[in-house]
């Protein structure tokens, strides 16, 4: 693809997390900006000081965009309504077991709407919320791909699974991995267990590493004591 055609070539990614706390996101971003594509982020914030995270990011590239569909970050009438909404939806998951996108997140039909106004030549989706919105997407005739970061349909312990729509979201991750223009996933073993649950291709594996900093694996190195590590996410 020539470079006059990669500049008007339009990518959306649609997320439900502030870019900083979303490192897949940024990396695909950052990488296919530097390929000269126009990218489109889509995302939902909750506070000011990880905005700022997120601008800093992105800040060297001007062919990132970002839009905040969902800004809980400010106390307003829509912001009100979208905790409200999330909620309630949740209740009635947990309580009479229907299956609505609004007990994963907040926004979905905002989402919806400026995803298809933007008419992006690809759309890449991450999580739960947008891999329900990528389906509804495919559905009206555009281009979607998927990164499955988890397997959102066994996410998370019993106690807070009956919160969530899973026949939905199986639906979806079925409907995702037969109809996506591609898919990728974290690692080897999710690849293999998704594609068996849903007799499907695998899908590629991008894992969540980041470049070697060769300076530290080349330094001398003394310890003292035991090397303690501590894991959070």
């Amino acid at each position: 693809m020539s470079q006059q055609n990669q500049n008007s070539f339009k990518i959306c990614i649609i997320t439900h997390a502030h870019l900083s706390r979303n490192p897949r996101v940024v990396k695909e971003a950052r990488f296919l900006a530097s390929l000269g594509y126009q990218v489109i982020i889509l995302n939902c914030i909750y506070s000011n000081s990880l905005l700022k995270e997120d601008i800093e990011l992105i800040a060297d590239l001007k062919n990132i965009q970002t839009i905040s569909v969902v800004d809980l970050s400010k106390r307003s009438l829509t912001s009100t309504l979208d905790r409200a909404i999330k909620k309630v939806s949740e209740k009635l998951v947990q309580h009479f077991h229907l299956q609505l996108p609004s007990a994963l997140g907040y926004g979905y039909y905002r989402y919806l709407r400026i995803a298809e106004q933007l008419n992006s030549h690809l759309y890449i989706c991450h999580q739960e919320l947008p891999t329900i919105v990528g389906c509804q997407l495919i559905r009206k005739g555009f281009n979607v791909a998927f990164d499955f970061e988890d397997w959102y349909s066994e996410d998370l312990l019993p106690s807070a699974q009956n919160r969530r729509p899973r026949k939905l979201l199986n639906d979806a991750e079925q409907y995702a991995l037969e109809n996506a223009r591609y898919s990728i996933t974290t690692s080897r073993v999710l690849a293999k267990a998704l594609a068996q649950k849903y007799k499907s291709t695998e899908p590629d594996v991008i894992y969540n590493v980041f470049p070697i900093e060769t300076k530290i694996l080349s330094s001398s190195k003394s310890f003292t004591d035991t090397v303690k590590l501590f894991w959070f996410s």
